[in-house]
């Protein structure tokens, strides 16, 4: 944690320099934040999650695609976004966005599917985008051995990704869904949310132990139907698994 509020201070001793000079994203200062101070920056939350509030999404799916978020937030504020994705055409995928005061300082993506992995960091300024890194391998252990190598940077604004992010975990706009049904086959039980809209997001949570509440879900279902429902979850294997809930009044 000391590390965390030490670099902390030293970056927004150098943001209060910062004049916006877009779209060099040069800075006005004799310090200015590197691509070195910001993975140190980086570093810095990442020994400190397990001290942050955690928040985490329902598992939602649209096509062939399926995530979910996690939030840590110091101070009521949120510091890191991290999304786990899944597709059957495109493998899984893993991105993360580091923030400072409101502010993305590094973005990093990780893609894998059979036969290569790739990662890529993506680092900002003033929220402007000045440096790109990226290198790819056949696996990860060769991943990790491998040097990164600057790319050419590209004009992608995360704001609107921000904004999904933050949706699903507040289980807000596109992601405010409401009961569906209870699927029951021999294999598996599954609770479902949904949206009564075209291309919508779907969430299952996988029933693993009944209770009177599921028992009441699944008698009900039809009078049920389109219910918003306080849930609780937790994550197992990128599954979401139903612990407990009620009906919201």
């Amino acid at each position: 944690m000391k590390a965390f509020l030490f670099v902390s201070c030293i970056l927004l001793a150098s943001c209060n320099n910062f004049k916006s000079n877009h779209p060099q994203a040069e800075v006005g200062s004799s310090t200015p934040v590197t691509e070195t101070d910001i993975r140190h920056y980086a570093d810095s939350i990442n020994a400190s999650v397990s001290n942050m509030d955690k928040k985490v999404s329902l598992v939602y799916t649209l096509g062939d695609y399926s995530f979910y978020t996690v939030q840590f937030s110091y101070n009521g504020i949120p510091v890191l976004y991290c999304e786990y994705g899944t597709s059957g055409e495109y493998g899984s995928n893993q991105h993360k966005y580091y923030l400072k005061d409101g502010h993305l300082l590094l973005y990093t993506e990780q893609k894998a599917k059979i036969g290569t992995i790739q990662s890529t960091n993506e680092y900002f300024r003033n929220d402007v985008k000045f440096y790109t890194e990226s290198k790819s391998a056949d696996d990860s252990a060769s991943l990790a051995q491998t040097a990164f190598t600057k790319t050419s940077v590209t004009n992608k604004n995360y704001s609107e990704d921000l904004q999904k992010l933050s949706d699903a975990i507040g289980q807000k706009g596109k992601f405010q869904l409401v009961f569906d049904g209870i699927t029951d086959d021999p294999k598996a039980r599954y609770l479902v949310l949904s949206k009564s809209e075209i291309n919508s997001y779907r969430a299952p949570l996988l029933v693993k132990t009944g209770d009177p509440f599921i028992d009441s879900l699944t008698r009900y279902q039809d009078s049920l139907k389109g219910k918003k429902l306080n849930l609780k979850w937790r994550i197992e294997d990128s599954e979401a698994i139903y612990v407990s809930g009620e009906t919201m009044h």
